[in-house]
């Protein structure tokens, strides 16, 4: 079979299914009891049409491309059935398999003494209407997967898809031998097609491309309908049903077209497009620089020259896309004239096809053809989801509008964002098409993707007239979306004053809830839409509501930064002091929030200065906390407790020092904010000490700090340093004489065992600060009160790398602390195998070493159990040389 005979096939078949799936939908539909079987019955012959209908339109799109797939020469040489006998066996079976099932039907029918429900039961009860279900379905399955093997971009895809599908084309083959046995395939018989010897390069002649592109503009506007109300049939050829004798008139021939299609006259090219020529990309060139500048001779007679009318610009158009989105309606005539494909998608983001660019463009003359004379799919979305007619409500095109809708397209298709018709006229303040698509009965209450009704996109776009329009037609003022909101929250979040008027006149509610539980006013101030605040002020808006976070209006103002809607609320007695969530004032919020100029009007008014929060802040607690130095000098200014605590006792230079840069600092200090206050344990430098705000603590000290002075715990800044790593600190405190080695500081949870820094710093695990330390020349065994020197110390906690570091630096592998635990006896307590072969390596252990209990490392190890670490002791032959030559 060559592809226009399989595309005439195809349509028969695709004609004859969609028939019977109707009449079997018919049935169904007047018959509760039989609903289920039968429209799972009609439905799957509803596929198998659409299915085929894809399959035409892609042996139409590209022919050429369409005969490379059908033989293959590695599925011949391999004797497995190529893409052409898979699709023929295919085309066979559901001819006959849709015979059968005509006469299921037509026996149905044919019992006249019974009532539709009589006959409902008579299809139920037959165990054969479940046989052909089961049939349609592996049916269906072998025709999708044969569709991807046509959509497959190569041979290799082809063969893997027919191979992965193999199962199911044999049982399809199987059932429709069963059905030969009692039913004739006849759809297929009265198909006018021409048959004649096909190879690889038949598809490319003339002869050939005439043919084809004469099938293509009979049969190109046909639609497969299956509902029960319109029926299309094309009769460019005859589709024949074996029950029923063929009835002709005068008026109709086998080969002429209904009137309801229209006839589209092609012009036949000189040559076809030969796309291996050089020259074929000049020609293609020019024909879009003809397209563009609507030179409609050159066009035809590129055209006729054989010009590839699919060729595509840098943009991914091909010249009928081009034609269309510019509004040449002679070009686009000229160019279907010729064959081009209307349904061709755009090669880019958008994906659409020429009806939608004419739709998006306005170009309303291109649409109206496309629609009424060219036969184009109204029925296809672009890659943003639109549909033609969301595209022609977008623009309001009240004569596109119709003619999609005389021509079947859907009122409510959805597109973009889950928009409809609707809103899309609605949010573009098209009135008339609003007004028309109601007309039609457009849903007026239809929802998007987030809930809205067309009100709530009218208001959001300030379609006032569209509004009222909508709300005059039964619209709902209180229609609530996914969120929470109403109409009128819409077009008060983005301003809209004149809608919001209208919607408060017409009756919407002005303390309303919306999606943050707050009302209109609680938007407003949220959003800055200052006209919106003043106006619902004026209208009564309570100015003391509560959101679901306690805020009132005021509160929220200030938090976002609206000084003006501060004002204007301020100015109708909105309550300065009133609390919301964590007992936060207006003060607090816009100190939090850095709002300066919002502070210094509140505290104007009257504000309290220092109000504390639920937990413990004042406003210049916060301001500090948050980094916000404007707002800390404006509340200094206004007399603000500078030693006020707040959360975690903290004083402002605490918060200050440990968080902020150094021109808080500075600033807080020039103000005789105190360094020696206490919060709980610490002073200001030990809170630059314990993160390392180097360049804090050296303002704290050159304004007097002591760089010695001990917390409460009885810990300096050097100790906090070194103990949390903190290198800079260390080496600021070096530079101002304090000495690395402090003895006798107690640690906190042990009070009666005092670290030093170098303890403290190896023990933690900070190997370059500890480093540095060494680098000083400090007393690498200096212990603690309990005799825990750094290495000691190092061993216990198994930090490797400080155990290298103090090894390297010839620490005393042989120390022992008070209990007697020298660091291989902390090693095997560990069960650290690293740690004693890196104390081994060094060649100096003295294993004969005891504890308090009188044990020696290995027989420590025995008794805890470390047999890994007692047979390494037992067995250690090493050198000594390595780490300790490093």
């Amino acid at each position: 079979m060559d592809p226009l005979s399989i595309a005439v096939a195809v349509s028969s078949l695709a004609i004859a299914t969609a028939r019977v799936s109707n009449s079997i939908h018919d049935i169904a539909g007047k018959a509760n009891r039989a609903n289920t079987t039968l429209t799972a019955i009609s439905a799957e012959c509803a596929i198998i049409s659409s299915t085929l209908g894809q399959v035409e339109h892609l042996v139409k799109a590209d022919p050429t491309a369409f005969s490379s797939k059908l033989t293959d020469a590695a599925h011949n040489d391999a004797g497995v059935p190529s893409l052409g006998d898979n699709l023929r066996n295919a085309l066979e079976s559901c001819d006959v398999t849709i015979v059968a099932l005509s006469d299921t039907v037509d026996r149905c029918g044919a019992k006249t003494g019974r009532t539709l429900l009589g006959k409902a039961k008579f299809l139920w009860n037959e165990a054969e209407l479940a046989e052909r279900l089961q049939t349609l379905r592996g049916l269906n399955q072998a025709l999708t997967g044969l569709l991807s093997a046509i959509q497959a971009d190569s041979l290799t895809n082809v063969r893997r898809i027919l191979s992965d599908n193999t199962a199911a084309l044999e049982t399809m083959v199987r059932r429709s031998r069963t059905y030969r046995k009692k039913y004739v395939p006849s759809i297929l018989t009265g198909a006018e097609v021409t048959l004649f010897e096909f190879d690889d390069q038949v598809v490319d002649s003339p002869a050939y491309r005439r043919a084809f592109n004469s099938f293509q503009a009979s049969t190109g506007s046909r639609t497969l309908v299956n509902d029960n109300e319109t029926r299309r049939e094309d009769a460019s050829f005859v589709v024949v049903d074996h029950h029923k004798p063929e009835k002709k008139t005068e008026s109709q021939s086998p080969s002429s077209v209904p009137a309801s299609l229209p006839v589209r006259e092609v012009a036949t090219p000189q040559t076809a497009p030969d796309l291996s020529n050089p020259d074929q990309k000049a020609l293609s060139e020019k024909l879009f620089a003809a397209v563009r500048d609507v030179k409609i001779d050159q066009v035809k007679s590129l055209c006729s020259q054989g010009a590839d009318i699919s060729a595509r610009n840098a943009q991914g158009f091909q010249p009928l896309h081009l034609a269309a989105n510019n509004g040449s309606l002679e070009v686009v005539k000229a160019l279907v004239s010729y064959g081009a494909n209307i349904e061709a998608t755009t090669n880019d983001n958008d994906g659409m096809v020429p009806l939608h660019l004419a739709c998006r463009e306005q170009k309303t003359p291109v649409a109206l053809y496309l629609i009424r004379t060219a036969g184009a799919n109204i029925h296809v979305q672009d890659k943003h989801g639109n549909w033609p007619l969301n595209r022609a409500a977008i623009k309001g095109d009240l004569q596109v509008i119709k003619a999609l809708l005389a021509a079947g397209a859907d009122l409510e298709c959805v597109g973009y964002l889950g928009w409809h018709p609707l809103h899309h006229a609605a949010g573009n303040l098209h009135v008339i098409a609003t007004q028309l698509l109601l007309s039609k009965g457009a849903d007026i209450a239809a929802e998007a993707e987030n809930g809205d009704s067309p009100l709530h996109v009218a208001a959001e776009f300030n379609a006032a007239a569209v509004a009222d329009l909508l709300i005059s037609r039964g619209a709902e003022l209180d229609a609530i979306n996914h969120a929470g909101d109403q109409p009128l929250h819409k077009a008060v979040f983005k301003g809209m004053t004149v809608t919001i008027d209208l919607l408060l006149n017409k009756g919407a509610d002005i303390e309303a809830f919306e999606s943050k539980g707050g009302t209109a006013l609680h938007v407003a101030a949220e959003q800055g839409t200052t006209a919106a605040a003043e106006l619902l002020l004026a209208r009564g808006a309570r100015i003391d509501a509560i959101n679901k976070s306690s805020n009132q209006p005021l509160n929220v103002a200030v938090a976002f930064g609206h000084f003006a809607i501060a004002q204007a609320m301020i100015a109708k007695g909105a309550d300065i002091e009133a609390r919301g969530a964590g007992g936060w004032s207006a003060i607090h919020q816009a100190a939090r929030n850095n709002r300066p100029e919002i502070l210094k009007y509140i505290i104007s008014k009257g504000a309290v200065l220092d109000p504390r929060a639920d937990e413990g802040d004042k406003p210049i607690h916060l301001a500090l906390r948050w980094h916000h130095l404007p707002c800390v000098k404006v509340l200094v200014e206004a007399g603000a407790d500078i030693e006020a605590k707040g959360q975690y006792n903290q004083a402002p230079l605490h918060i200050a020092a440990e968080i902020s840069n150094t021109l808080t600092v500075e600033y807080l200090v020039s103000k005789g904010a105190s360094i020696t206050s206490y919060m709980d344990n610490d002073q200001p430098l030990h809170r630059s000490a314990r993160v390392d705000k180097a360049e804090n603590a050296r303002i704290l000290i050159r304004a007097g700090a002591n760089p010695t002075a001990v917390n409460k715990v009885d810990v300096q800044p050097m100790h906090l340093a070194a103990g949390l790593g903190h290198i800079n600190v260390v080496k600021l405190l070096l530079e101002y004489g304090v000495p690395i080695d402090i003895e006798d500081i107690p640690v906190p949870s042990t009070s009666d065992s005092p670290q030093p820094p170098l303890v403290r710093c190896a023990g933690n695990g900070h190997p370059k600060c500890l480093e540095f330390m060494l680098s000083q020349k400090c007393n690498i065994e200096l212990a603690s009160a309990n005799g825990d020197t750094a290495l000691i110390v190092a061993c216990w906690n198994m930090k490797a790398e400080c155990v290298k570091l103090m090894l390297k630096a010839r620490a005393n592998v042989n120390s022992k602390s008070d209990n007697g635990y020298s660091p291989m006896h902390c090693a095997v307590k560990k069960g650290s195998v690293e740690i004693a072969r890196l104390l081994l390596e060094t060649g100096r252990c003295d294993l004969g070493l005891r504890n308090a209990d009188g044990k020696t490392a290995v027989e420590y190890a025995e008794s805890e159990g470390k047999g890994e670490i007692g047979e390494l002791l037992k067995g250690w032959k090493g050198t000594g040389v390595g780490l300790i030559d490093l």
